[in-house]
C-alpha cells in the first residue's frame, strides 16, 4: 500500500489532471465501487476502486479513445477499461492518451 501511495504522489507531479481536473462521480449510488472521471485541458483520467473485501463486477461507462493504465495495486491489469471483476480493494487509474 505504501508503494501505491508513493507512485500516486509521483504521478501527481507529472499529471496535472490528478490535481486540477473537473471531478465527475460515475457511480454515485454504489456503496462498494468508486468510479470517477477527471478532465483537465484535454486530458482525462478514469479511476475505479473496489472499496470492499469482496469481488465486485464493474462495467465501464461509455468511453472513447485510447487509454493507458497508469497505476494499479494488483500484478496485472487491462490496458483499456473494460468490463471486469474487481478483486477485493483493487484500484486502477487509466489516463486517456
Amino acid at each position: 500500500m505504501f508503494y501505491t501511495y508513493q507512485k500516486l504522489i509521483a504521478l501527481r507531479k507529472t499529471q496535472p489532471v490528478l490535481i486540477w481536473g473537473d471531478y465527475q462521480d460515475l457511480l454515485p449510488d454504489s456503496p462498494s465501487v468508486w468510479c470517477y472521471r477527471r478532465q483537465w485541458q484535454g486530458q482525462a483520467l478514469l479511476v475505479v476502486a473496489n472499496l470492499s473485501d469482496q469481488c465486485q463486477e464493474w462495467h465501464p461507462p461509455h468511453i472513447k479513445g485510447q487509454w493507458q493504465a497508469l497505476l494499479h495495486n494488483y500484478g496485472e491489469v487491462a490496458s483499456q477499461p473494460a468490463a471486469m471483476t474487481l478483486r477485493p480493494f483493487e484500484a486502477i487509474w487509466w489516463l486517456q492518451r
